[in-house]
């Protein structure tokens, strides 16, 4: 294997940075982590390319990674504190982000966009069996520059999760990666679908995401999970309503399916043609994550906030978006009063162009006003991204402090739709496991 030292550092994070200051060894197969970067490095060769070294140990300011049986071994720059101050992160702040990120609560994750690419790959080449015409549609992932382009492609993620098999896989295996990057609690939200060509219904789609969760549960991957039913505001108003009907079918017997997701394309529809649906759930006893204000639908938001306020709000990248004096101020009082979570899934609303740089998410405007807010992934696999990555690029962009990732991290946990009691578990959890 020869690398480059500049290609190879590109797909190195800070984490590197961080571990080599305390002088820790990192295996790269323990940790999603190791994606993200930004720092300089030379490597210990005398081309300057990256070459096995089996023999040699770390030294102070070094480390040895582990990369498909091989060793390399690596070296920091000695300016490497000035490189790191100039992104706003210096290696006591570096060191400080990877020891916040170790247990984790994603909250905003779509089953059928958080896959990995190596899962991708095995389910569109099972489908390419019958439809050769599957092998192309992994190849647009990267062509998206707004919102509409991703729902193309998830159009084409839906054809090839559409039966019992695929579903169950996708559905084992996001929670797999999701363990692996250190996610502790997850709620994982989907549409059930009826797909009579492949015998899938909505109750068996239910009840195949429920084995995978009980599978995962049996084989002790360290992660909670439980289920958010989403309503696709492209469908009818009754749909919506069996969609509740089924969540409450579930949250009574099996008490992993714990809510509903509001989602679906926001320039389709409007959302306040569901409210009788919003409160129909909550008189079962469902919570409601529900996106709003991921475009400028400013009506619709506040049709929604003034007579069936979500449980938490997905995205909500213009509730505080607008131009004074058209009364919509009332949007951001509402939350603001109200107290209501906030799903800030920044790499998503970048990649989909509802915000131009992290810089300029909404999350931080948000969070300096110390309203609850909680960072998310959306879709880890379409927008290529983890929760521990959105976590390092919220803490370098808006230089975190210690305080502040110990308020995010924790404070997370008083807005998950489980019961008190895992509450409370996940409380003391933390607590043990926070430096």
């Amino acid at each position: 294997m020869q690398t480059t030292k500049d290609s190879w550092w590109k797909t190195f994070p800070t984490l590197i940075l961080a571990a080599a200051a305390a002088n820790y060894r990192v295996d790269i197969s323990d940790t999603s982590l190791l994606r993200f970067c930004g720092f300089s490095c030379s490597i210990f060769t005398s081309q300057g390319t990256l070459t096995p070294l089996h023999a040699r140990l770390p030294s102070r300011g070094g480390i040895r990674l582990g990369q498909s049986n091989e060793e390399y071994e690596v070296k920091l720059r000695s300016d490497w504190s000035r490189q790191g101050a100039t992104r706003g992160c210096n290696a006591t702040h570096v060191s400080m982000i990877v020891r916040y990120v170790q247990f984790l609560k994603e909250l905003h994750a779509h089953l059928n966009t958080s896959f990995s690419q190596q899962t991708l790959q095995a389910l569109v080449a099972r489908k390419a069996v019958h439809n050769s015409e599957c092998l192309q549609w992994q190849m647009s992932l990267d062509d998206f520059k707004e919102m509409d382009d991703s729902f193309n492609i998830f159009k084409c993620i839906h054809q090839v999760v559409n039966d019992e098999e695929a579903v169950y896989k996708l559905t084992y295996d996001v929670i797999h990666e999701f363990a692996e990057d250190n996610v502790k609690y997850l709620e994982l939200r989907s549409t059930p679908k009826d797909i009579p060509s492949t015998g899938m219904t909505r109750d068996l789609y239910v009840r195949t995401m429920l084995r995978a969760v009980h599978d995962c549960h049996l084989e002790n991957v360290d992660i909670m999970v439980y289920i958010l039913l989403s309503i696709d505001r492209r469908n009818s108003v009754e749909i919506a309503q069996l969609t509740v009907d089924l969540a409450e079918k579930f949250y009574k017997e099996t008490g992993v399916v714990v809510g509903l997701d509001f989602s679906g394309h926001p320039g389709i529809g409007n959302a306040a043609d569901f409210i009788p649906v919003f409160k129909s759930a909550k008189e079962k006893g469902l919570k409601i994550s529900c996106h709003l204000a991921e475009l400028a639908m400013y009506e619709e938001t506040l049709a929604v906030l003034r007579q069936s306020p979500p449980d938490r709000i997905g995205h909500g990248t213009f509730l505080h978006r607008y131009d004074p004096g058209q009364g919509y101020e009332e949007i951001e009082d509402t939350v603001i009063s109200k107290r209501i979570p906030i799903e800030a899934c920044m790499t998503s609303n970048l990649k989909t162009n509802t915000v131009s740089k992290y810089s300029e998410h909404h999350f931080d405007f948000w969070f300096r006003k110390r309203h609850p807010v909680i960072l998310c992934t959306d879709g880890k696999g379409v927008y290529k991204t983890s929760l521990s990555g959105e976590y390092i690029h919220a803490a370098r962009t808006f230089s975190f402090s210690k305080q502040d990732l110990w308020q995010l991290t924790l404070g997370s946990i008083d807005h998950i739709f489980a019961p008190d009691t895992i509450k409370t578990l996940l409380h003391n959890k933390w607590q043990l496991a926070c430096p």
